[in-house]
């Protein structure tokens, strides 16, 4: 069976009846067969956005009479409403009628219309079937050329009609292939003499009932009339007017095997079935007729079975999704329900085969606010989720109360999500019975003692969407207990914490395996109340994150037991007797700059008046701009940049304007058009990024790959500025500056991406909170309408002159190419 294409012209009526013979080929019992409309204005496509194609019909028997279709009057209304899916590009839409369309030889008659999400139809064509043993015929808008010998053969009755019937549909197409015109009076000889054949020919095989044979028929039925009308009224008595209600025919069958009295009613369809003395026979629709809209909607809503899905059937719409589930339908899955689509299969330990999904809606025509969906598996467990919000979304699944799962005997073949510690679902208790020191998401092996078994309590909030404040509890068999929660934004697990029996120190030595496998790399995260010394070599030790020295030597992490907690402090001793420290403090807290006391050698520095002329490129923070009077000013002439220029005695150059960020730094006329008609600088520094982080958010930040491609996001405009700089001048030296913000958040994740692009371009990269300054009451509290003032901008000329010299020690080798 394949598909064709029927055009519509919404614009033009469609006066010719079209025999699609050809073109379309379907067979009695077909289901769902595919039909592509192509609906166009004008022969233009029509666009179809907002629209789904609706077919309203009658199924049965039926006749043409005076041009038209005539439907019995007991043919069984169809109809079918298709869903988005339906609708295809350029003006098309593929309709794929129920079962109901091909059940036996008939007619469907009826239209075929667009409508939009509100029921409002836009336009309609009329559409009929004609369904064969073996050909499907389909035409559209029934305007009927038929002769006066033709509306006889429409006329008659039983077989005499069918044959009939097929001798016309055989001239026809005949007369429409034909090349030449034929006389009528030839034409209908010939197919008055081929008729008259085929009425021969069905009389000699027994399909016509002669006269004689009719008449004796008859006598026989009115002997039996008597006892006939007697056996109705018996069996009339004793059916009940109270009819019982089930989800399909199938449930009435189990139920009621050898029958009963009653009216039965499948849910699936609205039909009702009488026992007839040997099977169930179904007397058409019988919930509408006399019921009121109300009581009519309550029948509809009302939960109907649906269907038990097996594996093949898991596999397609609408049972792979449970999110495309009709309303008001109980569905049993006979599979494994963690492979269906939006299954809470990160809440259920290992694969469910067997589940039973509810969806309850006040309204299937609803727009899904405050749809229900309950799922319980084969084991009792039970899950709901609720469709809510703006726009209207499911919520994740969630359980109310604690579920236990099996004992994990076997760590190393866990499954997901019960294979690392982070991921296991809130709510939850795990008994595993083996050592978890190699498992992911444990606590550091030093900090845990030999054990055989542990078990994980899991406790957080049912919100959607909310896992903050989730708190995991861990009990070694050795007596041991951790804790930790999630916090923070992103919101994460802290580090595992536990009483310590004793105050004192745990000892923690570190080698090069130790940082191969991820150990004591970052002395951010590094264990409260911990001491680690590094074995290392000077290149291994650069590898650390935060480690304040260029050789390795020790770090103490002092606090309470709380990982993050304000007030947390560390010192660092290296191997050369340096002694470092810094305080994490704030709210949200944030790691100080490591201070030491300066040594000789730290004092030797290169001066920045080594180059003649500065570049500064930035926003109103490189600009000098002051807030008056509800006014923000930019003062170039007390920017950092001028006054370190001035105290150098080079000049400075402004690339910069209050407000910019690096994607209006590239069309600004203080941005890319200032330096590309200006004079080469010798050094160029960079300092853009917080209207980025505060105006545009993380969605503009982007990826690193973003530099090759040249996309419109944080990381491909900053990469254009620092092309355009190196095409302007080639021989400048160019150092990128982080801002002054630290912690976690969008800032620090700015912060983050300019530390790689300066990497990605072998740049350096300075970081302000380095520097004592940004850290400092002057800076933090002297501020007006979140701008410096002038003498904190004459305190950061001196913070970038540390800085920048600072730079030009730590990398030599960049700054030693100067001038070469």
């Amino acid at each position: 069976m394949q598909s064709t294409i029927i055009q519509i012209d919404t614009l033009k009526p469609m006066g010719t009846l079209v025999d699609l013979t050809s073109q379309f080929n379907a067979r009695v019992g077909d289901a769902f067969t595919p039909i592509t409309i192509q609906w166009t204005e004008g022969k233009i496509a029509k666009n179809l956005d907002g629209l789904h194609p609706v077919f309203e019909a009658a199924v049965g028997q039926g006749h043409l009479e005076n041009g038209q279709i005539q439907m019995s009057a007991d043919a069984v209304p169809v109809r079918w409403v298709g869903d988005q899916s339906a609708v295809q590009n350029y003006g098309q839409t593929v309709l794929k009628f129920p079962p109901q369309v091909f059940p036996k030889e008939g007619l469907c008659y009826g239209h075929l219309a667009l409508e939009n999400d509100q029921g409002v139809r836009e336009t309609s064509v009329d559409i009929w079937f004609k369904v064969f043993g073996g050909v499907f015929n389909m035409g559209l808008a029934c305007n009927y050329f038929i002769t006066d010998f033709e509306e006889a053969l429409a006329k008659a009755k039983g077989d005499v009609y069918q044959a009939l019937d097929d001798i016309k549909q055989q001239y026809q197409l005949k007369i429409q292939s034909a090349e030449n015109a034929i006389d009528d009076n030839i034409a209908s000889l010939k197919k008055l003499a081929a008729a008259v054949g085929a009425i021969q020919a069905q009389i000699d095989a027994g399909n016509v009932v002669t006269l004689v044979r009719h008449e004796a028929d008859y006598n026989e039925l009115k002997d039996n009339q008597t006892l006939l009308k007697d056996e109705v009224r018996n069996q009339l008595s004793k059916i009940s007017f109270h009819p019982e209600t089930f989800p399909t025919l199938a449930a009435i069958q189990v139920q009621y095997p050898k029958g009963t009295s009653n009216i039965c009613v499948s849910m699936d369809n609205k039909h009702g079935f009488v026992w007839n003395g040997t099977t169930w026979e179904d007397i058409g629709v019988v919930l509408s007729d006399g019921l009121s809209n109300e009581e009519q909607q309550v029948l509809h809503n009302a939960l109907h079975g649906k269907t038990i899905v097996y594996d093949e059937a898991a596999s397609k719409p609408p049972y792979n999704d449970l999110n495309s589930l009709e309303d008001n339908t109980i569905v049993t899955y006979a599979t494994d329900i963690t492979k269906i689509r939006h299954a809470p299969e990160n809440q259920i330990a290992d694969s469910t085969w067997g589940a039973t999904v509810i969806t309850m809606n006040y309204a299937s025509s609803s727009d899904g606010a405050g749809r229900v969906q309950f799922l319980i598996t084969n084991s009792a467990d039970q899950f709901v989720r609720v469709q809510w919000g703006s726009p209207i979304t499911w919520s994740e699944w969630k359980s109310s109360i604690i579920r236990s799962y099996p004992i994990i005997y076997d760590v190393q073949k866990a499954k997901a999500p019960f294979n690392n510690l982070d991921t296991i679902p809130a709510n939850s208790l795990i008994l595993y019975a083996q050592t978890i020191n190699d498992m992911q998401g444990s606590p550091d092996k030093s900090l845990v003692r030999q054990h055989t078994g542990a078990t994980v309590l899991t406790i957080g909030s049912h919100l959607a969407g909310y896992n903050a404040g989730t708190i995991q509890l861990l009990f070694l068999d050795n007596g041991q207990t951790f804790t930790r929660m999630i916090w923070g934004e992103p919101a994460k697990y802290t580090e595992w914490n536990r009483p310590l029996e004793k105050r004192d120190f745990v000892g923690i030595m570190a080698f090069s395996k130790d940082l191969k496998e991820g150990r004591y790399t970052d002395l951010n995260k590094l264990p409260v109340n911990t001491t680690v010394s590094y074995s290392l070599s000077d290149e291994e030790t650069s590898l650390i994150a935060n480690y304040p020295s260029k050789v390795p030597g020790t770090v103490r992490t002092i606090s309470c037991d709380l990982y993050d907690a304000p007030g947390q402090f560390q010192i660092c001793v290296d191997r050369n007797n340096t002694i470092y420290h810094r305080i994490l403090w704030g709210d949200p807290s944030y790691w100080t700059p490591w201070k030491s006391e300066s040594t000789e050698i730290e004092k030797i520095k290169p001066s920045i008046s080594l180059f003649q002329n500065i570049g500064i490129i930035g926003d109103s923070y490189a600009s000098g701009e002051l807030y008056v009077d509800g006014n923000y000013i930019d003062h170039y002439d007390i920017s950092w940049g001028q006054i370190l220029a001035r105290k150098n005695g080079i000049k400075a150059v402004n690339f910069s304007k209050g407000g910019l960020t690096t994607r209006d730094w590239l069309t600004n006329e203080h941005g890319l058009s200032l330096l590309n008609s200006s004079d080469p600088q010798d050094l160029y520094i960079v300092a853009l990024g917080i209207n980025d982080y505060s105006k545009l958010g993380d969605a503009y930040l982007g990826v690193e790959n973003d530099v090759n491609t040249q996309a419109n996001t944080f990381y491909g405009n900053y990469g254009k500025i620092i092309t355009a700089i190196r095409a302007k001048a080639p021989q400048a030296k160019i150092v990128l500056s982080t801002m002054s913000y630290d912690g976690q958040g969008t800032a620090h994740n700015y912060n983050e991406a300019i530390k790689t692009l300066a990497q990605h371009f072998g740049l350096p990269v300075i970081e302000q909170n380095n520097d004592a300054l940004f850290t400092s009451d002057l800076y933090l509290n002297h501020m007006v309408g979140g701008h410096p003032t002038a003498p904190v901008y004459a305190a950061m000329a001196n913070a970038f002159q540390r800085l920048i010299e600072e730079s030009m020690i730590d990398n030599l080798d960049y700054f030693m190419t100067y001038k070469q």
